[in-house]
């Protein structure tokens, strides 16, 4: 019995300082230093549009990267407006203003702040138009619409730049949505006669619980959050039916019509709530027919293309495809689009696209 405790006291008194000493190294100089834990911006409710946006009380710089190996790290900034750009935005206006909206992608932390197509573009037209761009991360389709209305009401662009990606329309619709999408970003709940409502975030707390105000509160923490991403170790205990890609899968024939009155409904929102505005709606590339020179209409995604060209043509709304540039790209280049562990675009998709929508809105 002595013997047990002897063990257990030296055994406490040796570990404790271990884990103690370990924790530090790790904190202090391996996730700040050697693999850069990830950081992204501290976000809040505009309380008045209910959008989830970065914002200017947090730290206004940061560093992110991928993976555990902390891959491609970049550094992004936030304005004096909380939105991710290297330029400040002003609610006067000298010069006609395009206003670029969508989700991550037009966030764009994977790449520097200045080297996304953004802020390429306006670099490239500040003599002659401001860009002001307003990303955030895991929007929908559906919550496009909200932001609109925001940046409408608060800088009066010329022209809305709508950008899609393809997880957007499952995403808008509230019974395909996932329930933490729902908490933060507008969605549609879409009745038996199609008439569609509007559904507000559930919830207008960002209040995560201790767990994830630890992990984001330290370098060791922000690592197995973003880079190691171990808060999505709860879904394996979750049941199959509950996950929404289950539930899309069990209900094509259900899901596709629905995807499609929340498309039509928001292109016909931005042409009546918007008139005199210029709207220009973008979707990235079929990149995985482009990358198997196989023919888009054989690709999976393309139903969703499809439904989006059709809404677009019907309210007579500009829409760039990013499939053929990408494609005619790569059969020169051989460079794919996105990151090898990430599907975001890289830098060279952001230059690609930067040049695209230049020539586009100099013709």
């Amino acid at each position: 019995m002595k013997k047990a405790r002897n063990f257990l006291k030296n055994f406490v008194l040796i570990s404790i300082p271990t884990f103690v000493l370990l924790f530090l190294v790790f904190e202090f100089i391996v996730f700040r230093f050697v693999l850069c834990a990830s950081q992204v911006p501290r976000l809040e409710f505009d309380k008045e549009y209910i959008i989830l946006k970065p914002s200017t009380n947090g730290k206004r710089t940061g560093f992110h990267s991928m993976g555990k190996w902390a891959k491609n790290t970049t550094r992004w900034q936030v304005n004096n407006f909380g939105w991710i750009s290297d330029h400040d935005y002003q609610k006067s206006k000298h010069q006609p203003r395009l206003a670029i909206i969508g989700d991550s992608y037009i966030m764009g932390l994977e790449v520097n702040t200045d080297e996304s197509f953004p802020e390429l573009l306006h670099e490239n037209l500040k003599d002659s138009m401001d860009v002001y761009s307003f990303g955030m991360a895991g929007s929908p389709l559906s919550n496009y619409l909200n932001m609109s209305r925001y940046v409408v009401a608060n800088f009066n662009p010329d022209i809305l730049l709508i950008n899609v990606v393809f997880n957007d329309f499952n995403e808008s619709v509230y019974d395909f949505s996932d329930p933490s999408l729902r908490r933060r970003f507008w969605t549609y709940k879409i009745t038996k006669d199609s008439l569609i409502n509007e559904i507000p975030p559930s919830s207008l707390s960002l209040d995560e619980g201790r767990l994830n105000r630890w992990l984001k509160s330290c370098a060791t923490g922000r690592y197995l959050y973003h880079n190691l991403k171990v808060t999505k170790l709860r879904r394996l205990f979750k049941k199959e039916t509950s996950n929404p890609a289950s539930i899309n899968r069990q209900n094509t024939t259900i899901r596709l019509p629905l995807m499609k009155k929340a498309v039509e409904y928001t292109i016909g929102q931005f042409k009546a709530e918007f008139p005199g505005k210029r709207i220009i709606i973008t979707i990235d590339a079929l990149r995985k027919a482009i990358y198997d020179d196989s023919r888009f209409d054989e690709s999976s995604l393309n139903k969703y293309r499809l439904i989006l060209k059709e809404a677009c043509a019907v309210h007579d709304v500009e829409l760039i495809d990013f499939s053929t540039h990408f494609h005619t790209d790569y059969r020169e280049n051989k460079t794919r689009f996105e990151f090898e562990i990430d599907p975001h675009w890289n830098a060279h998709a952001h230059q690609l696209i930067a040049q695209v929508l230049y020539d586009y809105l100099r013709e």
